[in-house]
């Protein structure tokens, strides 16, 4: 089996089940505002200083339950803002290596939206922001002497520590699709079961219709009209073969429809 069979189509979630993750992510996002200023000022850093740096995730938080943006631009805000969440108690701890699991809980987080796009701005974010903060502030983004001297490399390897933890987020991704994908073809059958009971019921009752039709024209021995009647019914019962001869050799699945009668051409004889 290739790669590609075992990665996720990331084909995004129907809009309900978004909406229902999307809600619960943005509250995620929303309670690290006052996380971070908790956090901030029992580290010992100043009030102004704390609300500044939870300020930074306001925005995010807003833009995702923005209505009026389109539901792509949702996810990514309440991505960046999961993402920029991490970066600023990793700040807050002074570059500990401990807080950097922060981004590899933000990233399984992130999978939720069942989305290549989020994802893979998740894992970009991560090496940039490593990158860029660890050259510019070494100490804000790592707590060693190592990553000090080579920031770059260092975010080299923290990416690659997260795709490593993104294996299994994307193998438990793969699943669920594959899951649904099972549930939506059983709900499929279900329903074309149903049509084709219902056409059958439907088939049946004009079949019945003819019949009673030609009895009764019997009982009033008009011979013309329980002709009439039969050959009605033989054509009917004629073309519903035919249909599903058609559909047995082009091996096409049933429709809505396919079996509909058509409303009979003859009239049952009144016996009053």
């Amino acid at each position: 089996m290739s790669l590609r069979a075992w990665l996720p189509e990331g084909r995004g979630l129907p809009y309900e089940t978004w909406q229902l993750r999307h809600r619960a992510i943005t509250n995620i996002l929303w309670l690290h505002v006052p996380g971070v200023m908790l956090f901030g000022l029992a580290r010992g850093y100043s009030v102004q200083h704390v609300a500044l740096d939870a300020f930074v995730l306001v925005p995010y938080a807003i833009a995702a339950r923005w209505t009026r943006l389109s539901q792509q631009w949702r996810t990514m805000a309440a991505t960046l803002g999961l993402l920029a969440s991490s970066a600023v108690l990793v700040h807050l701890a002074g570059g500990s290596t401990e807080m950097h699991f922060h981004f590899f809980v933000m990233i399984g987080v992130v999978t939720l939206y069942q989305d290549w796009r989020p994802f893979l701005v998740g894992i970009v974010f991560v090496a940039v922001h490593h990158g860029v903060v660890g050259t510019l502030d070494p100490k804000g983004a790592f707590n060693h002497t190592a990553a000090w001297n080579s920031p770059w490399k260092w975010a080299g390897i923290h990416a690659l520590f997260i795709l490593g933890a993104s294996a299994a987020y994307i193998t438990g991704w793969r699943y669920t699709e594959l899951e649904r994908t099972r549930a939506e073809d059983y709900g499929t059958r279900l329903t074309q079961t149903a049509l084709l009971q219902r056409e059958a019921l439907e088939i049946n009752d004009n079949i019945v219709q003819g019949l009673v039709a030609i009895e009764a024209a019997m009982d009033f021995h008009d011979e013309q009209l329980a002709r009439d009647a039969l050959d009605s019914t033989l054509q009917s019962a004629r073309a519903i073969v035919t249909n599903l001869l058609e559909h047995a050799k082009t091996d096409d699945e049933f429709t809505a429809g396919d079996l509909r009668r058509d409303q009979p051409s003859f009239q049952i004889p009144s016996r009053s």
